[in-house]
């Protein structure tokens, strides 16, 4: 399954004098006008302030909002992170056509700001820059409390007035069309239940309809040389307590170790857990996937430290790798390309047992890697990076953080998340709609005009 848009009813700017709400009896669309006044205050101030425009045009015509226009359902068993406009091939709006021009015939050029607006902008003097505003789109998320759904409210505030090529409809409509995208971001979230106990080589957790990781050790086996399995990293499962966990040559993974995870899809079902069994899992072979799976971010859960207090200091890279399942697995573990970190959160458990308890603390080196230190049982790091990565390597460094009394202490990983838009995305510029100001009748002065006698007879 695949994150699902749901499009609901448009919101529709009449640029007719006032507020247009209903459906008039020849309109396609029901406008859904309402007072500038309305928008939310810290909007207004983006508007004013921020873009310094005026609201004299959309206070006389009005704007349109219109909540939960689209409606976003998440993955079976992942949650939803948000969700950004893009262009009509999935890109950045940076000056994309939006197919609709100002009644001067000026080009409307779609520019994104941030991942909630997007803002018209046309060339009001000829120089050749987009240097005017004709409009401005805000949307509002509003996802439910399991995260698994998202209300999308649209905004549409125009400044100035839209050509339309009707001059008889009074409700004349254009729209956006295939040139706004709207794409979802989801955490998809692993554990590690069902995974055979032993020593193995590779691990893959997942839903079979969705995404999938690959874990292995930092240094296993490339079993196109031969040899054992044992002879480089292995991969331990431990059912005790009630998560289930994984270390490296052990239960934890202790100080000079570390895991690569990768982010894949199509896997082989017979190869995933639980359907793999330990023999199976030995197999480089087996390592058996379509798809590498781009994130933007991704997060990792501490089961437990030893001591449970820590502290422990970990180490997280981030790669963008291709696809290279099988027997090319290993050997592709090394030549990917780093992608920096740019940002991270650490969420603190309070270890309730011990008399020192240690906060954990982060920073992201000049190499873009980010370094966590003061880890104990339960904390969980997350970590966003600049360009998409589908790789991550995660190292206990504890013997070489410089802090005393930690070079032995060893943690295991319980949980892991990503953060991805798995090419989830749909056209929403039919959502937006900017109706014509409908033609003015007037009296013409000086133009013949019809007398009717009321006397008996016909009058010449």
């Amino acid at each position: 399954m695949t994150i699902s848009f749901i499009l609901n009813a448009q919101a529709v700017n009449d640029q007719t004098n006032g507020l247009q709400t209903g459906d008039n009896i020849d309109d396609v669309f029901t406008d859904t006008d309402v007072a500038y006044s309305s928008l939310p205050a810290t909007f207004r101030t983006y508007l004013e302030t921020t873009l310094g425009l005026s609201n004299a045009f959309p206070t006389s015509i009005g704007v349109a909002t219109k909540a939960n226009s689209v409606t976003v359902n998440a993955t079976a068993g992942s949650q939803l992170a948000g969700t950004t406009f893009t262009d009509g091939s999935g890109g950045t709006l940076d000056g994309d056509d939006s197919g609709l021009n100002t009644v001067g015939g000026k080009d409307i050029l779609l520019y994104a700001d941030g991942s909630n607006t997007v803002i018209g902008k046309y060339d009001s003097d000829g120089n050749g820059s987009a240097d005017a505003i004709a409009f401005v789109i805000f949307k509002q998320d509003s996802i439910n409390a399991n995260a698994t759904s998202d209300q999308v409210t649209f905004n549409v505030v125009t400044y100035v007035p839209i050509f339309h090529s009707s001059s008889t409809d009074p409700d004349d409509a254009v729209n956006l069309g295939n040139t706004l995208k709207l794409a979802a971001t989801e955490t998809l979230n692993f554990g590690f239940a069902g995974a055979p106990s032993g020593s193995n080589l590779f691990m893959t957790f997942g839903d079979p309809n969705s995404t999938q990781i690959v874990v292995v050790g930092h240094h296993p086996l490339n079993q196109s040389q031969g040899g054992n399995i044992t002879t480089g990293d292995v991969l331990n499962i431990s059912q005790a307590g009630s998560t289930t966990s994984f270390g490296v040559n052990g239960n934890a993974i202790n100080p000079t170790e570390g895991a690569f995870i990768t982010y894949v899809t199509g896997t082989n079902t017979n190869f995933l857990v639980p359907n793999l069994d330990q023999n199976e899992a030995d197999v480089e072979a087996n390592i058996d996937f379509q798809n590498v799976v781009n994130a933007t971010g991704a997060s990792f859960t501490v089961n437990q430290t030893n001591p449970g207090v820590g502290p422990v200091t970990v180490k997280i890279t981030a790669f963008n790798t291709a696809s290279e399942p099988g027997v090319n697995f290993i050997d592709g573990l090394t030549g990917d390309t780093h992608v920096a970190i740019t940002s991270f959160s650490l969420t603190d458990f309070v270890v309730k047992t011990g008399n020192t308890q240690f906060t954990p603390d982060a920073s992201i080196d000049a190499n873009g890697d980010l370094i966590i230190t003061g880890l104990s049982t339960g904390d969980k790091v997350s970590w966003t990076t600049g360009a998409n990565h589908n790789r991550v390597l995660i190292e206990n460094i504890s013997n070489v953080d410089g802090i005393a009394g930690n070079d032995n202490n060893t943690f295991d990983i319980g949980g892991f998340g990503i953060v991805t838009t798995s090419g989830s995305s749909t056209f929403v510029g039919q959502q937006i709609v900017i109706e014509d100001d409908g033609p003015t009748a007037g009296i013409v002065q000086g133009a013949p005009t019809v007398a009717h006698d009321e006397t008996a007879g016909v009058q010449a």
